[in-house]
């Protein structure tokens, strides 16, 4: 298995690519070349792009990471490594990874999916090792958090991406997008109960509801894809976090304190500047 290649830039320091050194700011346009054998994740460090960083690091493939400022890509302020994100995937969103063949790919539940499925096997990620139940649990959760839980994120960062407001009425755009957001705000509490509520029963049925029993979401010795989402999720529960989450979401909370903290993983989010709440002091 290839040694991960991992690369983070910044306008100084000159970078390995295809072969060739180049500094962040060239004028360097094409997305991929598959003559570099190797991932390409366009990341932020404040995004859900952290997952794919993980799977890629704990699964040891050979990767390119180029990170940008979230708000910057938000805003379209213009950069080569813009432009090269945008041209692999116009919407710029956070994780947009190419294969070593040239595919796009996006969306974290298929990032994750994908990865795992093509270099897990034989490894403590291998969806394999799941009973039933759990693959089952698995499946279930890895689609709810993409379909319910972020749509409510976006909903309260975003409200005007969903707002088309007549010329007559532009002085109730501003009242629209804080209705907009005070919804957005119920739901994403909802979204988590359910997350909750569907770890607890499968807990329940498996280990009685001991909470002891395990750290991990399925009951797993150690974390597998879906730990490692909900360890990310968890950031962007409902304020204040992680106080909110550990009040309404103990399960949620304490299997996210579990992902985090493990030996491989924690490494990661202390490189990170924004997403440290969860950190064992």
């Amino acid at each position: 298995m290839p040694v991960a290649r991992h690369r983070e830039h910044s306008d100084q320091a000159p970078v390995l690519l295809n072969g060739s050194v180049r500094h962040s700011g060239d004028n360097y346009e094409p997305w991929h070349s598959p003559a570099t054998m190797s991932y390409t994740l366009f990341h932020a460090d404040s995004s859900g792009s952290v997952v794919a960083l993980i799977m890629l690091r704990q699964l040891n493939v050979a990767h390119e990471v180029i990170t940008l400022e979230y708000d910057d890509v938000t805003a379209r302020k213009d950069s080569p490594d813009l432009r090269r994100l945008l041209k692999a995937n116009p919407l710029a969103q956070f994780p947009t990874l190419i294969t070593p063949d040239g595919t796009v790919l996006t969306e974290m539940s298929a990032i994750l999916l994908y990865l795992v499925h093509r270099h897990g096997n034989g490894t403590s990620w291998d969806l394999g090792k799941l009973t039933p139940g759990q693959l089952a649990t698995f499946y279930r959760v890895m689609v709810i958090v993409p379909a319910v839980v972020y749509p409510t994120i976006t909903y309260i960062e975003f409200p005007e991406r969903f707002i088309e407001v007549p010329s007559d009425k532009v002085e109730a755009f501003k009242d629209v997008q804080e209705w907009m957001k005070a919804g957005g705000e119920k739901k994403r509490e909802e979204a988590y109960k359910l997350v909750e509520g569907i770890l607890r029963e499968f807990s329940e049925q498996v280990h009685g509801g001991d909470s002891s029993a395990t750290k991990f979401a399925l009951g797993t010795p150690t974390p597998t894809v879906l730990d490692v989402m909900l360890a990310v999720v968890v950031h962007y529960a409902p304020h204040p976090r992680p106080t909110w989450l550990e009040e309404h979401c103990p399960g949620l909370f304490l299997l996210a304190k579990g992902t985090i903290n493990f030996p491989g993983i924690v490494e990661i989010f202390r490189e990170s500047k924004y997403i440290k709440e969860f950190i064992a002091a």
